[in-house]
């Protein structure tokens, strides 16, 4: 018997979005270090996108689950394993730079695989953090992806400091959707439509300024287990 009730769980998040969107939200079940059951579990709830931010631990999981189930690769990815994330992944979270969108776009060639893609963006200049820092590296980077024959950039993600008051969150929230609205007055842009924000503590913040993905973990499965860094 679960100590957790993930399916409840998933219906309160669910109704809890309706009440406060306007307008659609994909829910994204962070699984990172979660067992195989419980991923399970969430599935059987109807839960069909899930997100992980290690490639090995990914990929011990993916193969049992339907091939149906959408996965999301949300943390950052070294260039050596990117040839494990076309083909196993649907979107990746986490692109900053453009030598890596070209490997990514090499290997879906290779694999006839496609990979929707969104940038992140680090908008309070953590140092310990990934992603471009200002309105400039976004619109180069997003330029040179127009170069990329099968990658599909359609969005922007960021990770506000996880000690920021609500208030500090929401500015940061903010701060990405007029940055993609920025892009989308440029006709080239106008599919990138996504906004990867909010997590457990915060996606009511995040969808209230504009987030069309929120990253929820510990509100579905409860606490993780720590287990030993991705060495894939």
């Amino acid at each position: 018997m679960e100590r957790v009730n993930i399916a409840q769980n998933l219906h309160q998040i669910q109704e809890e979005i309706k009440k406060i969107s306007t307008h659609p939200i994909q829910l994204i079940a962070v699984s990172k270090f979660q067992p195989l059951a419980s991923l399970q579990s969430a599935f059987e709830a109807g839960q069909m996108n899930f997100g992980e931010n290690y490639v090995q631990e990914a990929l011990e999981k993916i193969p049992h689950l339907p091939q149906n189930v959408i996965w999301h690769l949300i943390g950052p990815l070294q260039k050596n394993k990117a040839r494990f994330v076309v083909g196993n992944f649907q979107y990746f979270h986490a692109l900053d730079n453009f030598s890596l969108a070209q490997k990514l776009d090499q290997l879906c060639l290779e694999k006839s695989q496609p990979l929707k893609i969104l940038i992140q963006m680090n908008l309070d200049f953590e140092q310990t953090k990934n992603g471009l820092t200002s309105e400039k590296e976004l619109f180069n980077l997003a330029l040179a992806l127009e170069g990329l024959k099968k990658i599909e950039f359609c969005g922007l993600m960021t990770i506000p400091n996880p000690t920021f008051s609500g208030k500090e969150k929401a500015k940061i929230y903010g701060q990405l959707r007029v940055l993609l609205e920025k892009l989308n007055q440029a006709e080239k842009f106008k599919a990138a439509k996504e906004l990867s924000m909010g997590m457990s503590d915060d996606y009511a913040i995040a969808i209230a300024e504009g987030a069309t993905m929120i990253r929820v973990g510990s509100k579905i499965f409860g606490p993780r287990a720590t287990r030993e860094k991705d060495k894939f």
